[in-house]
């Protein structure tokens, strides 16, 4: 069987899917890729099922072999990568073989790689997904980021016949995230959510996979805790009382109790799934109608990728 090992990690890489959905109501997170718009460019571009697995690379990229003959693409954050004698630059499609050697090497732009090969990666799937959970130690490799000498087995390719256009992530330099009103307000709400957009706010170190912690000169004044849970989605921006925002991400708690200020526009997912520790944002109040129109405009990114196969 066709397959990828492991020769070094990088700093995080895990296997993801589309999530594993439909066990919120056990407090299971849905994790799942934190760029889905990159995700399914890099699953296009192979001809892979939409839902299929594939490696989510974190800052700094890993050194894989290859077992058998498929082809990969990887697109997201933009890595300088070589593939046997030849460099290359995300994003790229095309065809590795036995043997060869796919390194990632200096990083340009963005913060998360997407790595799609063959038909997808045959991970052990927990719970009908193939998510890494590293909290909860669900999916992927033993619900860990890939070591070195982990075997991940590649599905058959299916048959191409045309090829597909490159496209760049047009977000990967975007510091801006739109914010709505969350769907269901208290009273706090509107206060919260005009204070976050009147200030610029720094990615914290004290952030992973589960959700961003923000910092700012100035904290927002702190909420009280709210007494009954709520269900979470991803962008969610809850206020804790200590007035440093959490913005929600792919392996999000199911419920959460705290205040919250608004949640940010699909559209702008892919935005905040690139961002960093360090990394500096801002948020400006939208409609949902300006939300709607923004992911339609990304949806065409998406098209292009998606052309070549009808």
């Amino acid at each position: 069987m066709t397959a990828l090992i492991v020769e070094r990690p990088g700093l995080l890489t895990t296997v993801q899917d589309a999530g594993r959905r439909g066990s919120e109501h056990l407090g299971v997170p849905v994790s799942g890729w934190m760029d889905p718009l990159a995700a399914a460019m890099a699953l296009a571009l192979v001809g892979a099922p939409a839902d299929a697995a594939l490696l989510e690379i974190t800052a700094l990229g890993p050194m894989l072999r290859v077992e058998g003959t498929f082809p990969i693409a990887v697109t997201g954050a933009e890595f300088e990568i070589r593939i046997g004698e030849r460099e290359r630059r995300v994003p790229i499609v095309e065809p590795v073989s036995d043997g060869e050697i796919v390194q990632f090497r200096g990083r340009q732009a963005g913060g998360r790689a997407y790595l799609a090969a063959g038909g997808g990666l045959l991970t052990p799937p927990v719970l009908g997904s193939r998510s890494t959970d590293l909290r909860a130690r669900l999916g992927g490799v033993g619900g860990r980021a890939v070591a070195a000498g982990d075997r991940l087995p590649v599905a058959p390719a299916p048959a191409r016949t045309a090829a597909a256009p490159v496209v760049r992530c047009r977000w990967l330099h975007e510091r801006r995230l739109r914010l709505l009103p969350p769907p269901e307000c208290d009273a706090a709400a509107p206060e919260l959510r005009t204070a976050l957009c009147g200030s610029t706010w720094t990615v914290s170190v004290h952030s992973d996979r589960m959700g961003y912690r923000l910092e700012s000169a100035e904290p927002l004044t702190g909420p009280p805790g709210r007494l009954l849970s709520y269900p979470t989605c991803p962008g969610l921006v809850q206020v804790p009382p200590d007035g440093r925002p959490i913005l929600l991400m792919a392996d999000r708690q199911t419920t959460g109790g705290y205040a919250i200020a608004g949640v940010i526009a699909t559209a702008d997912l892919p935005v905040a799934a690139q961002l960093l520790p360090g990394d500096a944002i801002a948020f400006e109040a939208c409609t949902w109608e300006e939300a709607a129109a923004a992911h339609r405009a990304r949806m065409q990114d998406l098209e292009e990728a998606l052309a070549a196969f009808g």
